[in-house]
């Protein structure tokens, strides 16, 4: 049993890290989105404008 101790801690690290990774990358990816559409935004009230 302890020898199993340390691979396990390994799983939950590497899951812990992989989790982190998707969470950053969902953070990333969302704010990239948000980025984009309040840039159209303003693309489209300049076009109103115009």
């Amino acid at each position: 049993m302890p020898q199993l101790m340390p691979l396990m801690w390994i799983m939950s690290l590497m899951m812990n890290l992989f989790l982190m990774f998707m969470l950053v990358d969902m953070y990333f990816y969302m704010s990239d989105n948000l980025m984009n559409f309040s840039t159209s935004l303003e693309v489209n009230k300049v076009m109103m404008k115009w």
